[in-house]
This record gives C-alpha cells, structure tokens and sequence, in this order.
C-alpha cells in the first residue's frame, strides 16, 4: 500500500467518513487505524495478518460466521450491509474494486512485466490469493442476488466477462476524492521542501509515479519515457513499493541515474504531488486509480492510459493526455515532452484535471450508492440506521 492512496482501505475510510454525517456507521476491519474513523463503532474481526491469501481467506471464513450467527439469532440489527465483493456475500450492496480473474488472465498471456523474481514464499502466497479469489467471484457473482457496484465500466464488463454475473445486477459509480486535502494551494505549503528531500535541483523536472505492482502499474514504460537526451534534467520519483532491480537491471547509467525511488515514503503522498510537474501512470490494468483523481485535484498534469478505469470520465488533452498504448514508451515520452515543453498545455491540464475532480467528491460516491438501492432507503441517523462496510485490510 502507498499511504492513504492505497485502493481498499482509502475508499471504504473516505466512504465511510462520508456516510457518519447522516448514519450511524459500524465498520467490520481485521485492522483499522481508529484515529482515521473518528465517529465510527469499529469492531474488530480475527484474521491473520500474515500475507494475502490468510489474511483475506482468514477475512471470509470470520466475517461470513459473524454475520451468519447474527441472522440465525435475528440480531442482524443493520438496515443495510455494504461490503467488498466475493468477500462479503451476506453484504445488500457489494462494491467491486478488482477482479482477480482479469488479473490471471492477462499474467496469463504475459502481458505484465516481471517485477519481482519468481518463486518462493511471497510468490507463493500471491499465487494461491488470486486463484482463491478469482473462485469465490465465479460461485458469488454468476447467481448473487446482492447489488454489485463496480467502480467503473471495465470491471463491469470483466465482471460479465470473466464472472459470469448479470448485466442488469451491475451499477457502476466511480471513485472520489478528497479535494480539501488534495489541492493546487499544497505547491505553494509543501513544494520546495518535498523537492530538497528528494536531493532535486531548481533545474530538475519532476515526473511522479505513485503505486505499487510496478509491472502492472506500467513502470518500465514511465522509465522508457524519461530516455534521450532531451531528458537529462528530468527526474522520475517512484513513490511505492516494488522490486528495485527488476527495473534497473540492464538501464544505461544517464537513465538509472534519473530514477529516485521514494519507497513506502513517510512524508505524506499529497507533498509528492505537490512537488511534481507532471503525474505519470501508464498503468497496463488499472480497474480505476485513486491516484489519477489525486493528481488531478492538486493540479498536476496528468497523463495516464486510456484503458485505466478512471479515464472513462476524462477527455483526452482536455482533463489529461491518454495514452493508447501504455505499454508504448516512444507514446509515453512525446506526451511527456509535449506537456513539459509547453507552459499554456501544463496550464490547461493543470486548471480542467482539478475541475474534473472537484466532480468526484466522496459525497458523490456516497449518493451513487445509496441511489442504487432498492425503494426502501436509509434512514436518518435519528432513527438508529446502522451502516456496515467491511474492511479486510488497514484503513490508513
């Protein structure tokens, strides 16, 4: 995870968050930062934080018993149950972030770059969560009769594709944003100084990639991208966790030399963003990106795939520039230079990215949810309405 831009966790603590002004909110967590659910009832669920495949499987087995025990005691006590996918099919409105089967099926085709050496435990571990995942979403999603939120129209489509659930199930309601904390004004608080801790020089230019699975997220194009000569003074700042030499190995010194990896960085991410002069994703699967809103509420240029989820609501060299291929570094590198080389196009990215996120707000995602469901609605917070999201990792 990359500090609070990390996927799950960010969205069901900013959702949450949201729906606690008007409801009575209980959040179902292996581990949660309670500092970050101010005004929330955290209740805590026994599972093993120890990788991926026990963490969440351990997740399933606990949370399903809880809520199977409370329905056969009538003390269900909620007026409506939100949870994540295959992974809470007690849930009344299931939001799906990933699907793992997608997944499998493009490393399957080896269409993502290595990113970490093969075998051994870790390798392991990852192996037997996608598998366990992606058969729980083909047994829940083909004859569920939960409501299905997908975050965007790919998953909706992958999840008809690769699942087998039904189109008329599926709602899509994309992501949000915290515009407060996410702001062009953060140059102005956090830019010189974020910019000394990185070692770079008023000359230097700034391209930030923020995410971890680097293969996937598109790492080797964004290196391609910084190649020639043109880019000497341009630096890419890879804040995120991955296997280093996995991308270095093989790298000409001028370029390796152009690459700061910033790791899982203590500053907090909205400093990143404030020091850098473009945002770069050329993620090859991305079902959405939290991290693309991000960049476009703190005004940074942006430029990012077509095919990731959150470009279905961005116009291309309006919002940001969307890359056709992102596994095309030649691509990549004249979106760079047209960007870094024209002060009115940076403007005008910069001005219309933070205009397009201030309309994806976390209380837009709130509304598209409950918008989905049926003609009974929730009930204010005078009358007790209770409120579940469950939370299988931290909430930072």
């Amino acid at each position: 995870m990359v500090g609070t831009g990390a996927g799950v966790p960010h969205y069901w603590q900013a959702l949450a968050t949201v729906l606690a002004q008007d409801h009575e909110v209980h959040v179902f967590t292996a581990q949660a930062n309670r500092d970050c659910l101010d005004g929330i009832v955290v209740h805590k669920v026994r599972a093993p934080l120890l990788g991926w495949f026990l963490l969440h499987v351990g997740f399933y087995v606990a949370v399903r018993t809880r809520f199977a025990l409370a329905r056969l005691l009538r003390r269900q006590g909620f007026d409506l149950i939100l949870g994540i996918g295959a992974l809470t099919p007690f849930a009344d409105v299931a939001t799906v972030h990933f699907v793992q089967a997608r997944e499998l099926d493009l490393r399957a085709r080896g269409l993502f770059p290595p990113e970490r050496p093969s075998g051994g435990l870790a390798s392991i571990d990852y192996a037997l969560y996608s598998r366990t995942m992606g058969w729980l979403g083909r047994n829940f999603y083909r004859r569920s009769k939960t409501r299905i939120v997908a975050i965007s129209e790919a998953v909706k489509r992958d999840l008809v594709l690769f699942e087998g659930a039904s189109t008329s199930a599926i709602e899509v309601v994309p992501n949000g944003v915290n515009v407060d904390r996410f702001h062009p004004a953060n140059r102005v608080l956090y830019r010189a100084e974020t910019r000394a801790a990185l070692g770079l020089t008023d000359k230097n230019q700034m391209v930030l990639f923020v995410g971890n699975s680097w293969g996937r997220k598109g790492l080797c194009t964004a290196i391609e991208a910084i190649r020639g000569d043109d880019m000497a003074d341009v630096r890419l700042v890879v804040v995120g966790e991955g296997s280093e030499p996995a991308f270095l190995d093989g790298l000409p010194e001028d370029v390796a030399s152009r690459i700061i990896f910033a790791g899982r960085n203590q500053l907090a991410i909205e400093r990143f963003y404030a020091a850098a002069d473009v945002f770069l994703l050329p993620t090859l699967y991305e079902p959405f990106g939290l991290v693309i809103l991000e960049a476009l509420a703190s005004g940074v240029p942006t430029i990012v795939s077509a095919t990731a989820g959150a470009s279905e609501w961005l116009v291309d060299g309006i919002d940001a520039v969307l890359l056709q291929d992102p596994s095309d570094g030649e691509e990549a590198r004249a979106a760079l230079r047209s960007i870094l080389g024209s002060t009115a196009l940076s403007a005008s990215l910069s001005k219309n990215g933070r205009v397009k996120a201030e309309n994806m707000q976390w209380g837009d995602v709130a509304n598209g949810i409950i918008a989905t469901l049926p003609a009974r609605s929730l009930r204010s917070k005078s009358h007790a309405t209770a409120l579940v999201g469950a939370i299988p990792l931290e909430a930072q």
